[in-house]
């Protein structure tokens, strides 16, 4: 009666709460380490022109990762051809972020 209710390849329910028991150990423990782990070494607190930085930077990455994407599920060329230039643009926007603001790359809006 058991065997026809659980259908073919069903373990009973006692082995699956034994397993389920023994998963949930180990993930708290990988959580606990996690946690001393991230008390044992603070992060210095950033400025708010380094947080809007990094996030920037981050936005620019992302973004070069979803071109790179499209360009690789893409065979029309001229399509290619408008994100070669999107990504090109990307780099250079990265690039001028990596190198710090700079006489008129300070002042401008579109960085």
């Amino acid at each position: 009666m058991i065997g026809r209710r659980l259908g073919k390849g069903v373990a009973p329910p006692n082995i699956i709460a034994v397993m389920a028991r023994g998963w949930e150990s180990k993930s708290v423990e990988e959580q606990q380490a996690e946690a001393r782990e991230k008390t044992a070494r603070p992060k210095p607190a950033m400025t708010a022109a380094a947080a809007s930085r990094w996030r920037e930077k981050e936005s620019l990455r992302l973004a070069r990762s979803r071109v790179l994407q499209q360009m690789a599920a893409n065979p029309n060329p001229r399509h290619l051809a408008l994100l070669n230039q999107a990504l090109a643009d990307l780099d250079h926007k990265l690039q001028c972020l990596e190198a710090g603001p700079t006489g008129s790359e300070a002042a401008s809006p579109d960085v």
